[in-house]
């Protein structure tokens, strides 16, 4: 059986399977028929979306992605795991304790007003400047990853990126 979502959200048809989020756990994201990029699960909502775009016989593990360059670390919806949207297809749990998740920004509009957001939640002010380089916190859907991973790759813009950019 068969699930559709009906919140604006991904709107494929989903499995019943369900998955945990795990620390280590690596997720396959196929972005194009029979081609995947490699995402690894950090602290929840946490995810490292690796280089590279590998064919169905590849097999990822610690020692495969410990040289693979990260692309970006966002958070995601927890859905996007434990409905399966993006199947568990291997563990790197010593490259997840290596990879750090890095600060991110808040903007908040209508005080014009910026933050430096760590991961264990605290919040400091912070000028735009501050937060040029900085990825802004925001929880990404798994069809907007996706479209951000194919046109990193194909060195093109992103519609989804830049729209949060745009402060």
């Amino acid at each position: 059986m068969n699930i559709e979502r009906s919140d604006g959200g991904d709107k494929r048809v989903l499995p019943m399977t369900s998955q945990r989020w795990s620390v280590g756990s690596i997720v396959a994201i196929e972005i194009e028929k029979d081609r995947f990029c490699y995402g690894l699960l950090l602290e929840q909502p946490h995810i490292a979306i690796f280089e590279g775009v590998y064919g169905p016989g590849f097999t990822p593990s610690d020692e495969s992605l410990a040289d693979a360059k990260v692309l970006f670390i966002i958070c995601i919806y927890r859905y996007v795991i434990s409905k399966s949207i993006w199947k568990k297809v291997g563990q790197a749990p010593t490259l997840a304790k290596r990879i750090e998740i890095p600060p991110f920004y808040v903007y908040d509009r209508s005080s014009n007003r910026y933050w430096i957001s760590f991961k264990d939640g605290k919040r400091i002010p912070a000028t735009r400047e501050e937060c040029i380089r900085l990825e802004r916190e925001a929880v990404w859907e798994s069809d907007a990853v996706e479209d951000r991973i194919r046109d990193t790759i194909a060195g093109r813009p992103n519609k989804w990126l830049e729209a949060m950019q745009n402060y």
